[in-house]
């Protein structure tokens, strides 16, 4: 128990030091190097970078459809997730009965949902090629964040199958990996965009590491 009390803090630790620099990043974004060369002449901040970066890879309708349907499926995860819980809620009949790490996730859930109308309503830049809200990236916040809970809840379902635990893992891995990049390399984003939305994933994705493996772990192994 004294060992993951203190993996708890250790991992929260650092899903706080994530979103502090995520902060701090955002804040950057916002001051450094700004100039009118957005979407019909939007504020975009480091410029020069994101400019650079953005004629070297114009826009790709494949990559894009890619990324589309990868966001598609990370949704349906997070749909399939939730009607468990819910269903887990109806047949506990009440909150303090049912799973843990179902009530944390679909917190976990609430909070990606907080923070993506967040920086909808403030929007910190607008897209190269249209006048919508890019930072942070919302399908690389929604895919890492659904993908990877994604994975520790299957631990529950294969304890005693690591392997096959294992295997799972990799392939969300592999999904989350292919999601940045072409997102990244598809043309509708700034490179900063898809940084914050990589760093803002990561912080959460540690904060929910943290309270299920404090309070609902799949193992006795940390």
């Amino acid at each position: 128990m004294a060992d993951r009390r203190a993996a708890f803090i250790r991992t929260l630790m650092l899903s706080l030091f994530l979103l502090l620099a995520f902060g701090a990043f955002t804040a950057a974004v916002m001051v450094f190097d700004v100039q009118p060369v957005g979407y019909e002449g939007s504020n975009i901040g480091f410029a020069s970078v994101n400019t650079w970066f953005h004629n070297a890879f114009p826009m790709d309708h494949e990559l894009y459809q890619l990324s589309e349907y990868i966001g598609y499926f990370a949704l349906g995860l997070a749909g399939v997730n939730g009607l468990a819980a819910l269903i887990d809620l109806i047949q506990s009949r009440g909150f303090g009965k049912m799973k843990k790490r179902n009530l944390i996730v679909c917190l976990y859930y609430a909070v990606v949902v907080g923070f993506y109308v967040l920086f909808e309503l403030f929007a910190v830049n607008l897209r190269p090629i249209e006048a919508e809200a890019s930072y942070p990236s919302s399908h690389t916040l929604l895919a890492l964040t659904v993908l990877y809970s994604q994975m520790l809840l299957f631990r529950f379902s294969a304890k005693s199958k690591r392997f096959l635990a294992r295997i799972f893992s990799v392939c969300m891995v592999i999904i989350m990996i292919v999601m940045v990049f072409s997102r990244l390399l598809c043309g509708v984003h700034w490179l900063t965009d898809i940084a914050g939305g990589v760093l803002l994933s990561l912080a959460l994705m540690a904060g929910l590491k943290a309270f299920i493996y404090r309070f609902d772990p799949p193992s006795a192994n940390y």
